[in-house]
């Protein structure tokens, strides 16, 4: 079959490898559509050390059964699926409690050593299969699995209602953020971001106020609000320049978010969480349930607007490394298989 492999940094391309089989519990999915996350573009950078040479990434796809392993008894060839990326054990005290983002003996398809979806078939567990509903179509479904990321943060999120927001970073997350906050009542808020472009659809998708912080002062904007800070703030980058963004722009006692994981080790100034006691806690992808959650969620929002581009996987080379491009005006690209 056809994949789209990774061989180390910078370094992907289009080969044949052997089509994987289904064993006992499994299911083989023809691959439709597979979008590519903001981490796999780190990975393809070879700067997260989150992706294994050689290896194929992919963990945002929609696709059709083709075959099943044993004990597979409720899915059928034919059916359209999308997939909860996470293995996960279901035995350990996290995946008990309901907690399957936060096992202790997880895997994630196409990261580290796990070949994802970026291929014309891929292999995955039974307990990960959800079926499509036909109002969501392929391509529009690879935008459920961010989509989750974002129906966690804001679903653990203080009261949002009638409340000030700051979203740091207006890519596929913020963006996405951007909405489920409108959704809630949040009011006003602001998306900051370094790229005019994205400023742009951030405004067109009901942010109140977009700002470059390279270029404009938040504390004065928000002065202007006649607010001391925002009340919570989601940092949607994973760097140190965006966390201190957050961290500085909430008000005292405010709620800071951080959903970016890119950066590993961060400075952060001590002096100004304690004093002013701020909450600061982390949000990891999403739980099975949050994922299936999101299906009732996805035709509220505009995914037409962040999806950039669908290219065919012989594209996703030259794509990749446009993507890698700090100047790239791209958002989510998604790959088309079939």
């Amino acid at each position: 079959m056809r994949a789209l492999v990774y061989y180390g940094a910078r370094d992907i391309r289009v080969s044949e490898v052997e089509e994987p089989e289904p064993g006992k519990g499994d299911v083989l999915i023809r691959v439709i559509a597979c979008g590519i996350c903001g981490s796999d573009v780190h990975g393809y950078l070879g700067i997260t050390g989150r992706r294994i040479p050689p290896m194929i990434m992919g963990h945002e796809f929609t696709g059709i059964v083709a075959d099943t392993g044993e004990d597979v008894n409720d899915i059928s060839k034919g059916d359209r699926v999308t997939v909860y990326p996470t293995r996960f054990c279901g035995s350990c005290s996290f995946c008990k409690t309901g907690l399957t983002n936060l096992c202790i003996n997880r895997t994630v398809l196409g990261v580290m050593d796990v070949n994802g979806a970026m291929a014309e078939y891929v292999v995955v567990p039974k307990n990960t299969i959800i079926k499509l509903p036909n109002n969501i179509d392929p391509i529009q479904g690879t935008m459920l699995e961010p989509l989750g990321v974002v129906y966690r943060a804001v679903k653990n999120a203080p009261n949002i209602l009638n409340n000030s927001v700051l979203i740091a970073g207006a890519g596929t997350i913020g963006l996405l953020l951007l909405q489920l906050v409108k959704l809630a009542g949040a009011n006003p808020v602001i998306v900051t971001d370094i790229n005019e472009s994205r400023l742009d659809i951030a405004k067109k998708l009901g942010a109140d106020i977009v700002l470059d912080p390279e270029r404009e002062d938040i504390k004065d904007a928000l002065s202007k609000l006649n607010i001391d800070g925002v009340d919570v703030a989601f940092e949607a980058v994973g760097a140190e320049s965006s966390v201190n963004q957050v961290l500085n722009s909430v008000k005292n006692r405010g709620t800071s978010i951080l959903i970016g994981n890119s950066q590993r080790d961060i400075t952060v100034n001590m002096q100004n969480i304690v004093t002013r006691e701020l909450k600061i806690f982390g949000s990891y992808t999403y739980t099975i349930e949050e994922f299936k959650a999101t299906m009732d969620v996805i035709n509220r929002i505009d995914t037409e607007s962040i999806i950039s581009k669908v290219i065919s996987l012989e594209e996703s080379p030259r794509v990749f490394e446009e993507l890698a491009q700090k100047s790239s005006n791209l958002l989510k690209v998604v790959i088309r298989l079939d």
